[in-house]
């Protein structure tokens, strides 16, 4: 269930040393004629297997996985397992 992953993930996070960096996913579209009518709480608690969680916590040599086809030419598709190299304010560098 995705719930005891959450759980196993926020545990094996806390066993790898260095500062947790935090990102909050954006919950606001660019047009207010695209918005939904659905209280930003409500979709901020919103957890699937294809989305991101609404805040995603990292440390550098943390293991992810892309959700979605980045780079195909360089291998970097969904599924693509990687390893965080470096935590940017905006990017996250991964191997």
């Amino acid at each position: 269930m995705n719930r005891d992953v959450k759980t196993i993930n926020e545990l094996l996070l806390d066993c790898i040393q260095g500062h947790k960096v935090s990102y909050v996913s954006t919950d606001r579209a660019c047009y207010d004629e695209d918005q939904l009518q659905m209280p930003v709480e409500i979709l901020n608690t919103i957890e699937g297997g294809s989305l991101p969680p609404h805040v995603l916590d990292l440390k550098i040599g943390s293991p992810i996985m892309a959700i979605r086809n980045i780079d195909p030419a360089a291998g970097v598709c969904n599924g693509t397992r990687l390893i965080v190299n470096s935590l940017g304010t905006n990017v996250i560098e991964a191997i």
